[in-house]
C-alpha cells in the first residue's frame, strides 16, 4: 500500500463530507440568489462558484496530503508574503464597495486579505508552538502576547486601512483563542481585554467613518424598537431580518397561502402566490449572493433548512476540535483551534448580522458565500486541518527535523490547555 493511499485512507471523512455538502449547498444557494439578476455577471456567480471550488479541491488535497510540520518553517515566508500583498493593495489595489481590498493580475481579480489572514494564523500558531523552546525569555506572557499582537495585528491594521472591518473583527476571536490554547495566562489576557475595551470609545468616535457608525446606532435603535429609516440607513437591516423571518418553518415557497378577499380572492379560495422578499428585489441584489446568502437561504428554507445549515457548521467546528485535541504536538492543536474558531467567527457575524443580533458588517458566510478567494482559502485552512489529523500518528518522524533536534516534549503537551 502506497503512502498517498495510506494518507487518503486515514482522512477525517466526516469533516470531508461536511465540507463537500456545505459547497455544493453553497452553489446551489448562489443560483438561486442570483436567479433573474439584471447584471450579467452577477447572474452567473454560481459557474464562477464552481470553477473555483475545483481549484479549492485541489489545494484541499494538497494540504492534507502534505505534513503540517513543514508548515513552520513556510510560515514566515508565507507572513512576509501576505503583508506584501496587503501593502500592495493598498498602494495599487481597486476600490470596490468603498473598499481599496481587490488587487488584479492580468485580468484576474482576487482578495490578498484572505491568504494573508490564513498565513497569520500558520505565522502565530508556529511562534507560539516553537519560540517557547528557543530561550526562557520566549516564555514570558507578555513577550507571546507581542508575538500574538505582530503576526496577527500587523495584517489586522492593513485589512482595516483598505476599509474591511468586518474581516478585522473575525481576527479578535481568533487571536484570543490562540492565545489561550498557547498557554498565556488568563489574567494577561484580561488585561489586554481591558486595554481593548479602554480604546473602544475613541476609535468608536475617531476612527469609523460616517457609514460604519450609522450601521452600529441603526442596529442599537432596532434592537430598542426605535424609529429607523428602512429606505435608508436601515434598508439592508430591515429587509434582510424580514426575509428571515418570512420563511417561517418550512420555507416562503413550501408556505400555501390563501388570497383574502381584500387582496382581490375569496376567502378559502385556493392558493395564491406573492413574490418573497429577495423575489422583489429588496435583499439588496449586490450582496444577496455573498453577504446577505443566509437571509436567502433562511427565507426560501425556512427554519429548518436554516437549522440544517447552522448543524452543519456546528458539526465542522467540533470536527476541528476534536482534531486539536488530537494532535500529538501544539503546534497542530494551535492550527485546528485557529480554523475552530475562524469558521466560527465568520458564522456567528454573517448569520447575526441578518437576526439583528450583531451590526452588517459584510462579512461572507464560509463555503456558501459567494467569492473564490475567500474559498480557495478556506478549503486551504481545512486541508490543513485535516493534515493535523493524517500526520496524529506519525509525529516522532519529523520529515526535516529529528526528534531529537525537535525537542518534542511529551510532558509539556500533556499540561492543561488553558492557564490561570
Amino acid at each position: 500500500m502506497t503512502l498517498l493511499f495510506r494518507k487518503l485512507l486515514s482522512l477525517n471523512w466526516l469533516m470531508l463530507l461536511t465540507v463537500a455538502g456545505l459547497c455544493l449547498f453553497g452553489i446551489h444557494a448562489i443560483g438561486v440568489a442570483v436567479a433573474d439578476n439584471p447584471v450579467e455577471s452577477i447572474a452567473r456567480a454560481h459557474r464562477s462558484q464552481a470553477m473555483w471550488l475545483g481549484v479549492g479541491v485541489v489545494v484541499f488535497f494538497i494540504a492534507s496530503f502534505i505534513d503540517y510540520r513543514i508548515l513552520r518553517w513556510l510560515a514566515l515566508p508565507a507572513f512576509l508574503g501576505g503583508v506584501a500583498m496587503l501593502v500592495w493593495s493598498l498602494a495599487a489595489g481597486e476600490v470596490i464597495n468603498d473598499s481599496q481590498r481587490w488587487v488584479s493580475v492580468g485580468g484576474f481579480s482576487f482578495q490578498p486579505a484572505q491568504f494573508a489572514i490564513v498565513a497569520s494564523i500558520v505565522a502565530t500558531s508556529a511562534a507560539l508552538a516553537g519560540f517557547r523552546r528557543a530561550h526562557p525569555f520566549w516564555r514570558l506572557p507578555f513577550v507571546r502576547l507581542g508575538l500574538v499582537g505582530l503576526l496577527l495585528g500587523l495584517p489586522v491594521l492593513l485589512v482595516v486601512a483598505q476599509g474591511d472591518i468586518g474581516t478585522a473583527l473575525a481576527c479578535m476571536p481568533v487571536g484570543a483563542a490562540l492565545c489561550l490554547v498557547g498557554r498565556i495566562p488568563l489574567r494577561h489576557l484580561a488585561l489586554v481585554a481591558l486595554a481593548v475595551a479602554t480604546v473602544l470609545p475613541p476609535a468608536y468616535h475617531f476612527g469609523l467613518n460616517d457609514a460604519r457608525r450609522s450601521r452600529i446606532e441603526v442596529y442599537l435603535d432596532m434592537l430598542q424598537g426605535r424609529e429607523v429609516d428602512i429606505q435608508g440607513s436601515a434598508y439592508a437591516a430591515y429587509y434582510t431580518s424580514t426575509a428571515v423571518g418570512s420563511g417561517g418553518w418550512n420555507g416562503y415557497q413550501n408556505t400555501p397561502r390563501v388570497a383574502t378577499a381584500g387582496e382581490g380572492g375569496l376567502e378559502g379560495a385556493p392558493p395564491a402566490p406573492r413574490p418573497s422578499v429577495h423575489e422583489q428585489g429588496l435583499i439588496p441584489r449586490l450582496t444577496a449572493h455573498n453577504d446577505f446568502i443566509f437571509a436567502v437561504i433562511a427565507e426560501r428554507y425556512g427554519f429548518r433548512g436554516s437549522a440544517l445549515v447552522i448543524g452543519a457548521f456546528a458539526l465542522l467546528i467540533g470536527q476541528c476540535l476534536f482534531i486539536a485535541f488530537s494532535s500529538r504536538d501544539l503546534f497542530g492543536t494551535l492550527l485546528a483551534v485557529g480554523c475552530a474558531t475562524m469558521i466560527f467567527a465568520h458564522v456567528f457575524q454573517n448569520v447575526g448580522m441578518t437576526l439583528l443580533l450583531t451590526p452588517i458588517t459584510g462579512l461572507p458566510l464560509p463555503f456558501i458565500s459567494y467569492g473564490g478567494t475567500f474559498l480557495v482559502a478556506m478549503l486551504g485552512l481545512m486541508g490543513v486541518c485535516q493534515s493535523v489529523w493524517v500526520h496524529r500518528i506519525d509525529h516522532d518522524r519529523d520529515p526535516l527535523l529529528s526528534p531529537e533536534e525537535e525537542g518534542y516534549d511529551a510532558f509539556e503537551h500533556r499540561r492543561p490547555l488553558v492557564r490561570v
